[in-house]
């Protein structure tokens, strides 16, 4: 009877260590989606939601926040190959609320999704995570020294700064970021996108002074293309991967802007890569843990849209209702665990 019960107990503990291993992803994968002012259709009197109620001149209801809501998750698991995607970036968002209505639909429910978001007035910022991917420690808004800056006529930027624990990789560090950029027909100017960029370059050197390979995920709506004055001179982000420096960082969507004339978002019947994904250049070289490969990240483009196409458009067109989801794509990439 003893040595069954022995043998039952290793049978256990062999179990138990199979399942430790099996909870290691091999793959993880993270999508960027600005959701382009989605409100819920309840007042709140701290916000600036006006505009999306149902007695307001848009004539938001609940039937067209649902639909939104629904086809947002359709956006979000398209772009993964009808899966769900491991982490999320989403910017252009109310509140949680908004968030709850989009990851309970059916498609995403089953990822029982974290949810980790900025309280400000107007839109948030959030990351979203798989159950038990990640542990954050440390979640805060990143602050920009705007007194050099001039007025910034009322447009806004989020900056949102996440490190925790992933499964697999360990110790991260993410930043979602929404850049001023288009209100009222009025393009913000570029020196609010280069204080944007000063106060993240900021940031991620006072990491990279303690960790020299640090694990830095950047994400977001910025509004400048990867060769604009903000992200290749400033945030130093480029497509170099010779003779780098620990302190570099990759930009994933370069070459697809640079090289292939490819877009998330469309001005002036022009596509511009105004959502992107860029890493430490740690995440890029490292052959010994995760790394990203480059040929990873890719821009989701639904099958109504195509580059002859200017059906990317937003919900509304001044207070028109247009139906449209977001003038804006997603985007993605992958993290693989190298082969030991």
């Amino acid at each position: 009877m003893l040595g069954i019960n022995a043998s039952l107990f290793i049978f256990l503990i062999l179990s138990l260590a199979g399942s430790a291993q099996e909870e290691i992803p091999e793959q993880i994968t993270i999508l960027y989606f600005n959701a382009d002012h989605f409100f819920d259709t309840t007042d709140d009197p701290g916000n600036a939601d006006d505009e999306y109620l149902p007695g307001s001149i848009r004539a938001w209801d609940e039937t067209r926040y649902i639909t939104k809501a629904n086809s947002i998750a359709e956006y979000i698991t398209g772009a993964g190959g009808f899966k769900q995607p491991d982490i999320i970036g989403l910017c252009g968002i109310e509140n949680k609320k908004v968030i709850n209505n989009i990851i309970n639909d059916r498609r995403l429910r089953r990822a029982d999704y974290s949810v980790h978001i900025t309280d400000s007035e107007g839109t948030n910022a959030a990351l979203l995570a798989k159950k038990d991917l990640i542990t954050v420690d440390d979640m805060r808004l990143i602050n920009i020294d705007s007194t050099f800056l001039g007025l910034n006529s009322g447009f806004d930027y989020i900056i949102l700064y996440i490190r925790g624990d992933v499964k697999g990789l360990g110790r991260c560090h993410f930043f979602i970021n929404d850049w001023p950029g288009i209100e009222n027909n009025t393009r913000a100017p570029e020196n609010l996108r280069i204080g944007a960029a000063i106060a993240l370059r900021k940031n991620i050197d006072e990491i990279l002074n303690f960790e020299r390979n640090a694990k830095i995920i950047i994400m977001g709506t910025f509004n400048d293309e990867p060769t604009n004055r903000s992200l290749m001179s400033v945030l130093n982000a480029t497509n170099k991967r010779k003779n780098f420096d620990h302190r570099d960082l990759y930009n994933l969507f370069y070459d697809a802007h640079n090289i292939h004339d490819q877009g998330t978002a469309i001005l002036n019947d022009t596509w511009q890569m105004w959502d992107q994904i860029i890493v430490s250049s740690s995440m890029i070289n490292n052959r010994n843990d995760y790394h990203i490969d480059p040929g990873s990240a890719k821009i989701f483009i639904p099958k109504e849209i195509n580059e002859e196409s200017s059906t990317l458009i937003s919900t509304y067109k001044g207070d028109e209702y247009t139906g449209g989801i977001s003038s804006h794509l997603p985007v993605y990439c992958i993290i693989s665990k190298n082969e030991q």
